[in-house]
Protein backbone atom coordinates (compact mmCIF):
# COMPACT_ATOMS: atom_id res chain seq x y z
CA UNK A 1 0.00 0.00 0.00
CA UNK A 2 2.79 2.41 0.95
CA UNK A 3 4.67 1.64 -2.26
CA UNK A 4 1.54 2.46 -4.27
CA UNK A 5 1.13 5.77 -2.45
CA UNK A 6 4.72 6.71 -3.30
CA UNK A 7 4.11 5.82 -6.93
CA UNK A 8 0.98 7.97 -7.01
CA UNK A 9 2.80 10.91 -5.41
CA UNK A 10 5.71 10.55 -7.80
CA UNK A 11 3.36 10.46 -10.77
CA UNK A 12 1.75 13.71 -9.61
CA UNK A 13 5.16 15.31 -9.18
CA UNK A 14 6.32 14.12 -12.61
CA UNK A 15 3.21 15.61 -14.25
CA UNK A 16 3.71 18.91 -12.44
CA UNK A 17 7.46 19.23 -13.07
CA UNK A 18 6.97 18.37 -16.74
CA UNK A 19 5.08 21.69 -17.01
CA UNK A 20 7.25 23.88 -14.80
CA UNK A 21 8.89 24.01 -11.38
CA UNK A 22 8.15 24.73 -7.75
CA UNK A 23 8.31 28.25 -6.43
CA UNK A 24 11.68 28.79 -4.68
CA UNK A 25 11.00 28.66 -0.94
CA UNK A 26 14.07 30.84 -0.32
CA UNK A 27 12.29 33.78 -1.96
CA UNK A 28 11.08 36.03 0.87
CA UNK A 29 7.51 36.43 -0.44
CA UNK A 30 7.10 32.76 -1.37
CA UNK A 31 8.53 31.75 2.03
CA UNK A 32 6.00 33.88 3.92
CA UNK A 33 3.05 32.76 1.80
CA UNK A 34 3.93 29.06 1.92
CA UNK A 35 4.49 28.85 5.67
CA UNK A 36 1.49 31.10 6.40
CA UNK A 37 -0.70 28.60 4.54
CA UNK A 38 0.99 25.50 6.01
CA UNK A 39 1.13 25.77 9.82
CA UNK A 40 2.11 22.10 10.17
CA UNK A 41 5.18 22.68 8.03
CA UNK A 42 5.96 25.88 9.94
CA UNK A 43 5.75 23.91 13.19
CA UNK A 44 8.24 21.41 11.75
CA UNK A 45 10.56 24.23 10.62
CA UNK A 46 10.56 25.74 14.12
CA UNK A 47 11.12 22.37 15.77
CA UNK A 48 14.06 21.41 13.57
CA UNK A 49 15.75 24.76 12.98
CA UNK A 50 15.46 26.65 16.26
CA UNK A 51 18.08 25.86 18.93
CA UNK A 52 15.64 24.00 21.18
CA UNK A 53 16.73 21.56 23.91
CA UNK A 54 16.89 17.98 22.61
CA UNK A 55 13.56 16.20 22.89
CA UNK A 56 11.49 19.40 22.86
CA UNK A 57 8.18 19.77 21.03
CA UNK A 58 6.50 22.77 19.40
CA UNK A 59 2.73 23.16 19.72
CA UNK A 60 -0.02 25.75 19.28
CA UNK A 61 1.70 27.97 16.71
CA UNK A 62 -0.19 31.26 16.23
CA UNK A 63 0.59 34.24 13.99
CA UNK A 64 1.09 37.73 15.43
CA UNK A 65 0.20 40.99 13.74
CA UNK A 66 2.96 43.45 12.94
CA UNK A 67 3.35 46.79 14.68
CA UNK A 68 4.18 49.78 12.49
CA UNK A 69 7.63 49.31 10.91
CA UNK A 70 9.89 51.51 8.77
CA UNK A 71 8.54 52.17 5.27
CA UNK A 72 9.86 49.74 2.67
CA UNK A 73 11.01 47.16 5.23
CA UNK A 74 10.13 43.52 4.59
CA UNK A 75 8.14 42.03 7.44
CA UNK A 76 9.24 38.65 8.82
CA UNK A 77 6.65 36.12 9.93
CA UNK A 78 5.94 36.64 13.64
CA UNK A 79 4.63 33.72 15.68
CA UNK A 80 4.01 32.67 19.26
CA UNK A 81 3.98 29.01 20.33
CA UNK A 82 4.38 26.64 23.26
CA UNK A 83 7.82 25.08 23.67
CA UNK A 84 7.32 21.77 25.47
CA UNK A 85 10.26 20.21 27.33
CA UNK A 86 10.79 16.41 27.47
CA UNK A 87 9.38 16.39 31.03
CA UNK A 88 6.15 18.01 29.79
CA UNK A 89 6.75 21.50 31.17
CA UNK A 90 5.74 24.33 28.84
CA UNK A 91 7.02 27.83 28.18
CA UNK A 92 5.64 30.42 25.77
CA UNK A 93 8.05 31.38 22.99
CA UNK A 94 8.03 34.05 20.28
CA UNK A 95 9.87 33.97 16.95
CA UNK A 96 10.57 36.02 13.84
CA UNK A 97 11.07 33.77 10.79
CA UNK A 98 12.09 34.88 7.30
CA UNK A 99 14.06 34.15 4.13
CA UNK A 100 16.36 36.68 2.46
CA UNK A 101 18.46 36.81 -0.68
CA UNK A 102 21.47 38.39 1.06
CA UNK A 103 22.56 39.80 4.40
CA UNK A 104 24.96 42.67 5.06
CA UNK A 105 25.68 44.71 8.18
CA UNK A 106 22.58 46.84 7.64
CA UNK A 107 20.46 43.73 7.23
CA UNK A 108 21.90 42.28 10.43
CA UNK A 109 20.99 45.47 12.32
CA UNK A 110 17.50 45.22 10.82
CA UNK A 111 17.18 41.71 12.26
CA UNK A 112 18.24 43.01 15.66
CA UNK A 113 15.59 45.71 15.36
CA UNK A 114 12.86 43.16 14.60
CA UNK A 115 14.11 40.90 17.41
CA UNK A 116 13.93 43.81 19.88
CA UNK A 117 10.41 44.81 18.76
CA UNK A 118 9.28 41.21 19.24
CA UNK A 119 10.80 41.27 22.74
CA UNK A 120 8.77 44.40 23.48
CA UNK A 121 5.66 42.62 22.15
CA UNK A 122 6.41 39.69 24.47
CA UNK A 123 6.61 42.08 27.42
CA UNK A 124 3.33 43.77 26.47
CA UNK A 125 1.37 40.54 25.96
CA UNK A 126 2.66 38.85 29.12
CA UNK A 127 1.85 42.01 31.12
CA UNK A 128 -1.71 41.99 29.77
CA UNK A 129 -2.17 38.27 30.43
CA UNK A 130 -0.42 37.87 33.78
CA UNK A 131 -0.21 41.35 35.21
CA UNK A 132 3.60 41.31 35.05
CA UNK A 133 6.35 40.91 32.45
CA UNK A 134 7.26 37.23 32.22
CA UNK A 135 10.96 37.19 31.37
CA UNK A 136 10.88 33.37 31.29
CA UNK A 137 9.08 33.57 27.95
CA UNK A 138 11.54 33.09 25.07
CA UNK A 139 12.29 35.20 21.99
CA UNK A 140 13.93 33.75 18.86
CA UNK A 141 14.93 34.99 15.42
CA UNK A 142 15.37 32.54 12.52
CA UNK A 143 16.59 33.68 9.11
CA UNK A 144 17.51 31.73 5.95
CA UNK A 145 19.88 33.56 3.58
CA UNK A 146 20.48 32.46 -0.03
CA UNK A 147 23.87 34.00 -0.75
CA UNK A 148 27.15 33.71 1.13
CA UNK A 149 27.46 36.26 3.91
CA UNK A 150 30.59 38.42 3.88
CA UNK A 151 30.81 38.77 7.66
CA UNK A 152 31.00 34.96 7.90
CA UNK A 153 33.57 34.51 5.10
CA UNK A 154 36.26 33.33 7.54
CA UNK A 155 33.98 30.57 8.81
CA UNK A 156 34.56 27.61 6.51
CA UNK A 157 32.13 24.74 6.11
CA UNK A 158 29.62 25.94 8.71
CA UNK A 159 26.22 27.12 7.48
CA UNK A 160 24.29 27.31 10.76
CA UNK A 161 25.16 30.42 12.80
CA UNK A 162 23.73 30.90 16.29
CA UNK A 163 23.99 34.18 18.19
CA UNK A 164 23.03 33.94 21.86
CA UNK A 165 21.90 37.02 23.72
CA UNK A 166 23.91 37.79 26.84
CA UNK A 167 23.59 39.66 30.10
CA UNK A 168 26.07 42.48 29.48
CA UNK A 169 26.97 43.00 33.14
CA UNK A 170 27.63 39.30 33.72
CA UNK A 171 29.60 38.97 30.48
CA UNK A 172 31.69 42.04 31.33
CA UNK A 173 32.52 40.56 34.73
CA UNK A 174 33.20 37.12 33.15
CA UNK A 175 30.60 35.48 35.33
CA UNK A 176 28.93 32.17 34.51
CA UNK A 177 25.41 32.29 33.13
CA UNK A 178 26.01 35.35 30.97
CA UNK A 179 24.19 33.69 28.05
CA UNK A 180 20.41 34.08 28.31
CA UNK A 181 18.72 30.72 27.46
CA UNK A 182 16.14 30.92 24.68
CA UNK A 183 17.10 34.46 23.66
CA UNK A 184 18.88 33.97 20.36
CA UNK A 185 19.22 34.74 16.66
CA UNK A 186 19.86 31.96 14.15
CA UNK A 187 21.12 32.71 10.62
CA UNK A 188 21.22 29.82 8.13
CA UNK A 189 23.66 30.44 5.27
CA UNK A 190 22.10 28.28 2.55
CA UNK A 191 24.93 28.86 0.05
CA UNK A 192 27.23 26.86 2.34
CA UNK A 193 24.79 23.96 2.70
CA UNK A 194 26.12 21.44 0.18
CA UNK A 195 24.62 18.08 1.14
CA UNK A 196 22.89 15.85 -1.38
CA UNK A 197 19.72 13.91 -0.60
CA UNK A 198 21.56 10.71 0.35
CA UNK A 199 23.49 12.69 2.98
CA UNK A 200 20.49 14.26 4.72
CA UNK A 201 20.33 13.02 8.31
CA UNK A 202 17.54 14.96 10.04
CA UNK A 203 14.67 17.40 9.66
CA UNK A 204 16.93 20.46 9.76
CA UNK A 205 18.95 19.20 6.81
CA UNK A 206 15.77 18.23 4.92
CA UNK A 207 14.46 21.78 5.28
CA UNK A 208 17.77 23.37 4.30
CA UNK A 209 17.90 21.19 1.19
CA UNK A 210 14.35 22.17 0.17
CA UNK A 211 14.84 25.86 0.93
CA UNK A 212 17.97 25.91 -1.20
CA UNK A 213 16.82 23.66 -4.05
CA UNK A 214 13.00 23.75 -4.26
CA UNK A 215 12.98 26.05 -7.29
CA UNK A 216 15.21 23.69 -9.30
CA UNK A 217 14.38 20.25 -7.87
CA UNK A 218 14.24 17.35 -10.36
CA UNK A 219 11.95 14.30 -10.53
CA UNK A 220 14.79 11.97 -9.50
CA UNK A 221 15.42 14.07 -6.38
CA UNK A 222 11.71 13.97 -5.53
CA UNK A 223 11.81 10.19 -5.88
CA UNK A 224 14.76 9.93 -3.49
CA UNK A 225 13.07 12.21 -0.95
CA UNK A 226 9.84 10.20 -1.08
CA UNK A 227 11.70 6.96 -0.42
CA UNK A 228 13.56 8.52 2.54
CA UNK A 229 10.14 9.11 4.19
CA UNK A 230 11.42 12.04 6.26
CA UNK A 231 10.39 15.67 6.53
CA UNK A 232 11.37 16.24 2.90
CA UNK A 233 8.85 13.66 1.71
CA UNK A 234 6.08 15.22 3.82
CA UNK A 235 6.91 18.72 2.59
CA UNK A 236 6.75 17.74 -1.10
CA UNK A 237 3.01 17.09 -0.81
CA UNK A 238 2.27 20.52 0.68
CA UNK A 239 4.65 22.18 -1.81
CA UNK A 240 2.73 20.62 -4.71
CA UNK A 241 -0.59 21.72 -3.20
CA UNK A 242 0.77 25.24 -2.72
CA UNK A 243 2.20 25.42 -6.26
CA UNK A 244 -1.21 24.53 -7.64
CA UNK A 245 -2.76 27.45 -5.82
CA UNK A 246 -4.28 25.26 -3.11
CA UNK A 247 -6.05 23.04 -5.67
CA UNK A 248 -5.71 19.26 -5.52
Amino acid sequence: MEAEQIKDQLRELEDFLAQGSFFPLSDSLVFKEYFSRNPEELTSLLLHCLPLPQGSKVTGVRFLKHPSIPEGDVKPLRVVFEQVAPNGSKVTAYANIEAQNSLDETGYKRQLYHWSTLSVERDKLSQEEKGYVDYEQLVYSLSFVEEKISMFQEIKGEYFHLFAMTNVEQAFNEREGATIPGMSMTIVELAKFCKGISELKNGREDWCFLLKNSGKIKVKECQLLLHKKGQGARALKSMLHFARGGKK
